[in-house]
């Protein structure tokens, strides 16, 4: 009897010793699996977010990609009309100067045709035109039209401008200086000659140098 009382309390004393391990094993279980339930909700959220930010970076590559597009496609629609521009006016600037050579080739011919008509002539010419005669040679023996040492009183006069007179393309407009302008070349002066590498970049007005003129004054 003694013995079997002394076995139940042996072995109560050892189960009190165990309930305790068991306690705490048992709690620090429910603590783990709480915490990785908590892990796991923490971890999902980090992901989803990981997911939303891949997500707006997309969208975001995509939209830049379609505004970089749609950059270049306008650059060449520039780039296509400012070349398109460039051979008009390339076309135009080659028209000018077709004409710019026709205006030469007119002129050429046209003193071509009085040199010739001026070869037939005998003597002096009677007609000298109905422009001011201003200035003769140091003989006396020749008579111009046009601007000479008069001039040099202007500040646009210049050397070259000797013996020439300046003829307009406009037969209405008013002339400033009549002594040596006109609207009418040839009634102006019978022997000139179309002033060519002055005349290279006028559109209104021209210069023509008189040739001289024998006049008769007897």
């Amino acid at each position: 009897m003694d013995y079997l009382n002394y076995y139940i309390g042996e072995y109560l004393g050892s189960m009190l010793l165990t309930i305790p391990s068991c306690f705490i094993f048992m709690s620090g279980y429910y603590i783990n699996k709480k915490q990785y339930k908590k892990n796991n909700i923490i971890l999902k959220n980090i992901e989803r977010i990981k997911l939303d930010v891949d997500d707006v970076k997309s969208r975001d590559n995509k939209n830049l990609k379609n505004e970089i597009k749609k950059t270049k496609e306008e650059n060449e629609k520039y780039l296509n009309k400012i070349e398109e521009l460039s051979l008009i006016i390339i076309d135009k600037n080659k028209k000018i100067v077709e004409y710019d050579k026709k205006i030469e080739e007119y002129y050429g011919l046209k003193i071509k045709i009085r040199d010739l008509e001026k070869k037939t002539q005998e003597g002096w010419i009677e007609n000298p035109g109905n422009g001011v005669i201003r200035y003769k040679n140091k003989e006396g023996t020749m008579f111009y039209h046009g601007m000479g040492h008069l001039e040099n009183k202007y500040s646009w006069w210049k050397p070259y401008m000797s013996r020439k007179f300046c003829g307009y393309t406009d037969i209405n407009r008013k002339l400033k200086f009549p002594t040596f302008e006109t609207n009418n070349v040839g009634e102006f002066c019978s022997n000139n000659e179309y002033c060519v590498e002055i005349n290279k970049n006028k559109r209104v007005m021209f210069y023509y140098e008189c040739k001289g003129h024998k006049i008769n004054v007897d």
